[in-house]
């Protein structure tokens, strides 16, 4: 298993990140079984009895699905669009509740019919900080969580090599107003650095207390240009859509390379 960053909370090896879509939406004729496991990240133990459930695509019934012993979850996607945004809730008494943000595509889709005909699993393995460990890691910052607002831990990523810091990044409403206080992960500490008035090259950052809803997460950068990763679809480079529920940490990632 992947050690995750300190505040990425999944490794989502199969719900693929988006790249260059048409975002089609017409509807598939397939349904999808997936396993999802849950694990501590800091044990690497299975967590039992959290709660999946899968808010987007749409589903005509629940979509939940809560982990056995060893930290396996189902859920299942009936007849979903064959392309389309993903958005996960996950809930376990003592740790902080996430909203995990993807994009899958037409050939995702096409892959997962393959491993369904064929009795593949569509496992996805997602690890998760306590309670206390995310509240240690945010006095970091000098940031005490209000449990009436969301917080938004995203990263730059790179498959290219790009340097990932000197961005400025801002959560933005529709009428462009900025929400919450950004704070910045140290390049080599596990930790946030309130110095920072940019990203490290580690690329992580934190946007907190902010009031639910949806938002813009905006990039700033003489160089980079980002777009989706673990992340909904976007077509706008530096813009990635983010929504916010109160009491959840909303996760993800954008990915960034060198000019135009």
């Amino acid at each position: 298993m992947l050690t995750p960053p300190k505040t990425l909370f999944f490794f989502m090896a199969t719900l693929a990140a988006c790249h260059s879509s048409d975002d089609k939406e017409e509807g598939g004729d397939s349904t999808f079984e997936f396993a999802y496991y849950a694990y501590d990240c800091a044990t690497s133990a299975p967590i039992f009895d959290s709660e999946f459930c899968d808010l987007l695509p749409e589903q005509s019934g629940e979509g939940c699905g809560m982990s056995n012993p060893a930290g396996k979850a189902t859920v299942g996607w009936d007849d979903p669009p064959q392309e389309g945004d993903i958005l996960t809730s996950w809930t376990k008494a003592g740790y902080s509740s996430v909203l995990m943000t993807g994009h899958y595509r037409a050939a995702d889709y096409s892959e997962w019919e393959i491993m369904t005909l064929q009795g593949a699993p569509i496992s996805v393995n997602y690890c998760f900080f306590s309670e206390s460990d995310n509240a240690a890691w945010m006095a970091t910052g000098d940031v005490v969580e209000d449990p009436a607002m969301g917080q938004v831990v995203y990263q730059l990523t790179s498959n290219s090599g790009a340097l990932l810091s000197g961005a400025v990044i801002s959560l933005v409403d529709d009428s462009g107003q900025s929400h919450g206080e950004v704070r910045y992960q140290h390049e080599t500490a596990d930790e946030l650095d309130p110095s920072l008035n940019a990203t490290s090259a580690s690329g992580l950052f934190l946007i907190s207390n902010v009031e639910p809803g949806n938002y813009t997460l905006t990039i700033s950068h003489e160089n980079l240009r980002c777009g989706a990763d673990y992340s909904f679809y976007t077509e706008i480079d530096n813009e990635v859509k983010v929504p916010v529920q109160a009491g959840f940490m909303a996760s993800g990632s954008v990915n960034c390379r060198v000019g135009g």
